[in-house]
């Protein structure tokens, strides 16, 4: 946060969390056999902790080529850097926010030569406080999940497959208020 514009844009009232996040529903589609194409959705609603907040902070990290599409409800892409890794999108809203108001948005990215592994992972860090998380990820019929485990500080879970109508395997993660600065990870083989 050494930008001022940045500052401003994100943290106008200053140092501290510019929203909580009240629920979060995250899904991951994986389209083909070989992991070549997947998307990462995101349905969000959030409530604003300060005055004045006029863009929100995305991340995307992992293997291949991270970022081929990229869509938010709520603005336009307006500047990204790379810090550690890490991609970091600024997202500029369609106006500033109140302390207080609510808003709700999807996200939706996609990625090429992600996932072509044996095994994969999606690692899920909170920065934010958070009421409700859940992810999904779905596998291709061709290639259905056999392994899948929850990495969390409390300790790791074994995940259940879940059969879907379409022939498709998926495993599915609900978390109420996940622990502020800890990673989740699921890990699985396929």
């Amino acid at each position: 946060m050494t930008s001022r514009r940045l500052s401003r844009l994100l943290l106008p009232d200053g140092p501290g969390n510019p929203y909580h996040t009240l629920d979060c529903d995250a899904t991951l589609v994986l389209h083909d056999p070989r992991g070549s194409r997947a998307t990462f959705q995101r349905k969000q609603a959030i409530r604003f902790t300060q005055n004045g907040v006029s863009a929100l902070l995305d991340r995307a990290w992992g293997d291949g080529v991270i970022l081929t599409n990229y869509r938010h409800s709520a603005g336009l892409m307006e500047d990204t850097f790379k810090d550690g890794g890490v991609r970091h999108l600024i997202v500029g809203l369609k106006r500033p926010a109140s302390k207080g108001q609510e808003l709700r948005f999807v996200v939706e990215r996609e990625t090429m030569e992600s996932f072509g592994d044996s095994k994969g992972t999606l690692q899920t860090g909170f920065d934010h406080p958070i009421g409700h998380f859940s992810q999904t990820i779905i596998f291709p019929k061709e290639r259905p999940v056999q392994l899948a485990v929850l990495r969390q500080p409390m300790g790791d879970i074994v995940l259940r497959a879940i059969q879907l109508p379409d022939g498709r395997t998926a495993i599915k993660v609900r978390l109420s208020s996940p622990e502020l600065g800890s990673k989740y990870a699921v890990d699985w083989s396929w």
